[in-house]
C-alpha cells in the first residue's frame, strides 16, 4: 500500500520519523516536504501533490496544517485517495489562537528558551521531553521563514468548506488539544460523513508523542480499506 504522509506547520516532515518507524514495513511510505512544493496555497500545494505523487491508490496521512491539504486533494482526485487520517487537523479554522498566530514575528523563533516552553506548554501541554521538545525545535528552526509566516497566514484565513465527501477517514484527536478545538474537529466531521473520531489522552503532538498508539489506529483503519 501506497501512503503519503503530509506533515504539520514546519512542513519539513522529519517529526515523521518515529511514526513511520511504527508503521509497516511492507507499506511504501513517502514523505512529502511542503517547502519543497511550488506555491505557498493550500490549493496550490494539492495542485502539486496531486500531480506528482497520487499516480496510483494512496492512503494520506495528515497533520496539523496539512489537512486542509488533504480536504484540496479531496477534491482534486478523489478516486486515486484510499482513505485519510487526519491527526490532530483541522480543514478550518482551529481556534481563536490561530488568527492571532500570524502576527506574532518569526523572529521569535530564535529565542530558544521561550520557543521551547511555548512548544511544550501548546503541544504537549506541560509535559513533553527534552528530546519531543528539542527535535520539534529544530524542526521549525529549519524552515524557511517566509514559507513560515505564509503557513500562519493560510490558517488564519482559511474558509470553512461545504462540499460533503465520502472518502473514509478516521480522525484521532488528542483529549487535550490546545491548538485544535472541538468545533474545528465537528467541522471535519461536517464535510468527511464517514469520519471516525477516536481519542487519545495527550496534546497536540500526539504522533510525536505517542507514535505507536497512533501507528496502530492507522494500520487497524488503513487495512479495513483494502479488498480481500
Amino acid at each position: 500500500m501506497k501512503v503519503l504522509l503530509l506533515p504539520g506547520l514546519d512542513g519539513t516532515g522529519t517529526l515523521f520519523s518515529g511514526l513511520i518507524k511504527a508503521l509497516p514495513k511492507q507499506w511504501t511510505t513517502e514523505t512529502i516536504c511542503l517547502s519543497k512544493l511550488p506555491g505557498d496555497s493550500y490549493l496550490a500545494q494539492a495542485q502539486s501533490i496531486a500531480k506528482s505523487y497520487l499516480n496510483e491508490k494512496t492512503y494520506i496521512i495528515a497533520e496539523s496544517y496539512s489537512g486542509r491539504v488533504a480536504y484540496e486533494l479531496s477534491l482534486l482526485a478523489p478516486e486515486k485517495i484510499l482513505g485519510i487520517t487526519f491527526i490532530a487537523s483541522f480543514i478550518s479554522s482551529p481556534s481563536l489562537l490561530s488568527k492571532a498566530a500570524q502576527l506574532a514575528p518569526i523572529s521569535l523563533i530564535d529565542c530558544p528558551s521561550l520557543t521551547k516552553i511555548t512548544l511544550n506548554f501548546f503541544g504537549f501541554n506541560g509535559k513533553g521531553s527534552d528530546i519531543l521538545i528539542d527535535s520539534t525545535y529544530n524542526a521549525l528552526l529549519n524552515t524557511n521563514r517566509g514559507k513560515l509566516k505564509q503557513r500562519l497566514h493560510n490558517i488564519a484565513s482559511i474558509s470553512k468548506p461545504s462540499q460533503k465527501l465520502e472518502i473514509p477517514a478516521v480522525y484521532i484527536r488528542p483529549d487535550r488539544d490546545r491548538l485544535v478545538s472541538k468545533k474545528a474537529v465537528i467541522d471535519i466531521s461536517a464535510i468527511y460523513i464517514n469520519l471516525n473520531v477516536i481519542d487519545i489522552p495527550g496534546g497536540h503532538f500526539i504522533a510525536q508523542a505517542h507514535p505507536n498508539k497512533v501507528a496502530g489506529i492507522i494500520i487497524n483503519f488503513a487495512e479495513g480499506l483494502l479488498p480481500p
